[in-house]
């Protein structure tokens, strides 16, 4: 239920506009997800001078400084829009403990008369259709960071059902809090890394939580193994709906990239139906291997096996080479138990799915992307 990047197409250099067919072509592709599997979208926002009632948008942001260590901050905006009123006020404060540890906190308040609902803040089990929706919402961020071996990073945010923006990286009616530590040993050879998350849809009170504590040891120039234990629980109740059909209009898909990988709970889509609540263990291991006579190619090979419940498991296997300088081939099969991540793990589901493709630039400003599903 968290943005975590937004980036910004510019028209010409990124994408073109066909105003006889009214279509929108993009220079090159988008995938439907990032590399950690997180889904992708696509916000169009279309301005015109004519067409409509006018109406007024206004703001303010203030900052302020009241230490070297301490700021603080507020936002109000209003919106007049007929289609959507709305009105965004919100207040933070950063304090800059020392070099290394920051705390951030913000509080938020919204207000829409005709909210925008869509797949990009819908994930929750039970849909959002509220009108006139308000809401509240907190953020806490701390940060760690010594520049050398440890860095170290807790967060916590609430939104209630009401708070629906796109001014905002939190989705609605969502709690989602977790921590994650690395430490980095042995002349920077072997990283310890510690996580913990915890996710709960508010429209359903359900809640899928975990924790992963793993070592990664960096074997030779070229190979990286890693380690790791899994502690997950998740609610017979759906703590999220599909995370997935970033790109789909239609039905709800479960496209994925070669790059997502098994231990992230956003991988899968879909809705748990156990008819009691989702407890275990696993322990994992996992290796990648760089191929420098083999046209520096990358493979790896992941495992992940619950101790207590044999049938509950992981697998994915892959790799990639470049082609020449001119992009790479890739290709990945997973097969897990489970329709919502490794957080979720469930030996009522199983889930097979295999990707390859290519993508490279033949010519200059001249690019070519295939990619091909089975499941």
């Amino acid at each position: 239920g968290l943005i975590v990047n937004r980036e910004t197409l510019t028209r010409f250099a990124d994408y073109e506009i066909d105003p006889i067919s009214r279509s929108l072509f993009l220079k090159s592709p988008i995938a439907s997800q990032d590399l950690a599997g997180n889904p992708i979208y696509l916000r169009v926002t279309v301005e015109v001078d004519e067409g409509g009632d006018d109406y007024l948008v206004g703001g303010v942001a203030v900052k302020h400084q009241l230490t070297d260590k301490v700021a603080i901050g507020g936002s109000y905006v209003n919106s007049d829009d007929p289609l959507n009123k709305e009105q965004l006020a919100s207040a933070n404060t950063v304090i800059k403990m020392n070099d290394k540890l920051k705390l951030v906190a913000e509080y938020a308040m919204n207000k829409a008369d005709n909210p925008n609902f869509q797949p990009s803040n819908q994930i929750n089990a039970e849909k959002l259709d509220i009108q006139d929706a308000d809401g509240d919402a907190l953020r806490v961020e701390l940060d760690y960071d010594d520049k050398k071996n440890t860095r170290a990073k807790a967060y916590y945010n609430d939104t209630d059902e009401g708070f629906v923006t796109g001014a905002s990286p939190q989705t609605a009616g969502r709690q989602e809090s977790g921590f994650e530590v690395a430490h980095l040993i042995n002349d920077k050879k072997t990283a310890l890394k510690l996580e913990g998350v915890r996710t709960k849809d508010h429209t359903t009170e359900a809640s899928r939580q975990g924790v992963l504590a793993s070592i990664e040891q960096r074997l030779s120039t070229n190979v990286v193994g890693e380690i790791g234990v899994r502690y997950y629980k998740q609610d017979a109740t759906a703590a999220s709906r599909n995370t997935q059909a970033a790109t789909d209009v239609v039905d709800v898909t479960d496209d994925t990239l070669f790059n997502d990988d098994i231990i992230n709970q956003s991988a899968l889509n879909g809705v748990s139906n156990a008819d009691k609540d989702i407890e275990g263990t696993t322990v994992s291991a996992r290796i990648t291997s760089r191929l420098p006579k083999l046209n520096n190619s990358l493979v790896f090979a992941e495992y992940e096996q619950d101790i207590e419940n044999s049938s509950r498991n992981a697998t994915s296997i892959g790799g990639e080479t470049p082609i020449g300088s001119l992009g790479r081939l890739y290709a990945r099969h997973d097969l897990i138990n489970s329709l919502s991540g490794s957080y979720g793990l469930d030996d009522t589901e199983e889930r097979q799915r295999t990707v390859f493709g290519f993508d490279a630039n033949y010519m200059k400003d001249g690019k070519v992307y295939s990619e091909y599903r089975m499941r």
